[in-house]
């Protein structure tokens, strides 16, 4: 599983309840991310400070809000032309999406900003990252008609290891495929998604690639080495 996750994306479609909105779950590895250690799995609309969504509307105009703590376990963007909130733990609990005008055709949750990190189900992934436990995919709640796609992208992994492929840095939602083009004023979006948090004094922060002349680099050394040596006999 994590070859094919590194090869290409994955791409799944869940069976919800009879009058919700079809769910189509991409993942892809994108860019790589790392952190030291998971801080738990519990985590909650509190503890998520920093994290930013981006709501794009019909027509191409798009707001970004800061998800931030409103109180023990509440969290939410505040005011805006949208409004993301969750109160309680992301296992259990759903987070809920408002308009306050236009139509939103998408939305974006980097977690990064945040020390946040998605966590989809382990039987995606094909195992658990340490400390992480089992996730829970996106799934709509709400009962909305239509089709929405939940794509996770840039894995995440703890320093020095590789991904195992259930921790992602960011998700992207469609709601293009909704009755009437995306979510209006009338409609509530409400889905389950669950998070992980950085442990404390961690942060989740894009892994350093090494450029790509350095296998070059090093093959010049290594033959460096052998000319020198070659010379001394």
């Amino acid at each position: 599983m994590r070859n094919l996750l590194a090869a290409a994306a994955a791409c799944f479609v869940l069976p919800l309840g009879a009058h919700a909105a079809s769910v189509t779950v991409n993942l892809t590895p994108g860019t790589l991310f790392t952190t030291d250690a998971i801080g738990g799995f519990a985590t909650t609309g509190g503890d998520m400070d920093g994290m930013l969504v981006t709501g794009t509307f019909a027509g191409g105009a798009s707001e970004t809000l800061t998800f931030n703590g409103t109180g023990g376990t509440a969290g939410s963007t505040g005011a805006g032309s949208f409004s993301v909130a969750l109160n309680g733990n992301s296992f259990t609990s759903s987070w809920s999406v408002n308009v306050s005008s236009g139509l939103l055709t998408s939305l974006q949750l980097q977690g990064a900003p945040g020390d946040t990190i998605f966590d989809v189900a382990t039987s995606l992934a094909g195992g658990s990252t340490e400390n992480s436990e089992n996730g829970r995919t996106f799934e709509e709640t709400s009962n909305l008609s239509g089709a929405i796609v939940a794509t996770y992208s840039n894995n995440v992994a703890l320093t020095g290891d590789a991904p195992v492929g259930d921790l992602y840095e960011s998700l992207f939602i469609d709601l293009s495929g909704l009755a009437g083009g995306g979510l209006s004023s009338t409609q509530t979006l409400a889905f389950r998604a669950d998070t992980d948090n950085a442990a404390a004094g961690s942060s989740v922060v894009p892994a350093i690639p090494l450029p790509a002349s350095f296998p070059l680099i090093l093959a010049g050394l290594g033959a460096l080495g052998l000319t020198r040596k070659r010379r001394k006999a």
